[in-house]
């Protein structure tokens, strides 16, 4: 089976331990994030080059096609 491509809202305490969890998944890819500090994006960015980053939630949402959205804003 594939692995699931997953994007991710918001880089806060409880966004960014779930992206480390699904950048170490083995059934979910996380390729996108969308969040509005710009500097934790550019930590991940530089960390994985794959995950493309948005700083607008919508350009997240219809960036590319995504098996599963996980939000993490409140």
């Amino acid at each position: 089976m594939a692995a699931l491509k997953a994007g991710l809202l918001g880089l806060g305490r409880g966004g960014q331990q779930l992206a480390e969890t699904l950048l170490h998944s083995s059934w979910c890819e996380l390729v996108c994030v969308a969040s509005q500090r710009t500097d934790r994006l550019e930590k991940l960015a530089a960390a994985h080059p794959s995950v493309t980053i948005h700083n607008d939630y919508r350009l997240a949402v219809v960036s590319r096609p995504l098996d599963v959205l996980f939000v993490t804003i409140p």
